[in-house]
């Protein structure tokens, strides 16, 4: 429950104030408990981040599409709990893309990244079979799918255009279920 408190807390201090001022103490500090605390539950700071990443994806995500019932429904809500994420935790993602951009610098921030996003991609993957698509090309769209949603992130992040985001989403989805369509054939 505390290590849970302690990524909640990230997020939040990310999000109320960006990567700048994102320390343990200000961690602690929001989660009402010892800075030496995080360090019980975390091996670095950069952990910290990761794990709330994690949580938020989750949390964003998991309620969203493990009971959609076909997959262009499943892209429907993957594309609008995305635009949601992206409104609501801006700050936060912000912050996120920011520790991204240490990765260049760090083998073990990649490290980090990679295990989220395979992650993400397989339970992705998992759904996309639940409705039929053979597990090469369920990983392959999956794989797509986590691709497309960092650039389509940090492309609405960059310029605040919700109207060109779900255009190109549809657009992406509309190619994925053309793809799918002709697979089931």
């Amino acid at each position: 429950m505390t290590k849970k408190r302690i990524s909640l807390a990230a997020i939040k201090v990310l999000g109320n104030m960006g990567g700048a001022v994102f320390s343990a103490s200000a961690i602690a500090k929001e989660a009402g408990i010892a800075k030496s605390s995080v360090f019980h539950y975390f091996k670095s700071i950069d952990e910290v981040v990761i794990d709330a990443f994690t949580l938020l994806v989750n949390e964003t995500y998991r309620k969203d599409y493990s009971n959609s019932v076909s997959l262009e429904d499943l892209l429907e809500r993957l594309g609008h709990a995305t635009l949601d994420a992206c409104k609501n935790n801006e700050l936060f993602l912000r912050a996120f893309f920011e520790f991204c951009m240490k990765s260049f610098y760090s083998d073990e921030l990649r490290v980090y990244i990679k295990k989220s996003h395979d992650n993400f991609a397989k339970e992705l993957s998992l759904v996309i079979c639940r409705h039929g698509s053979k597990k090469k090309n369920a990983n392959e769209y999956s794989n797509l799918l986590t691709s497309a949603l960092d650039g389509l992130v940090l492309n609405y992040l960059l310029f605040k255009k919700e109207k060109e985001f779900e255009k190109k989403w549809k657009l992406l989805s509309k190619s994925i279920l053309e793809t799918y369509n002709k697979e089931k054939l």
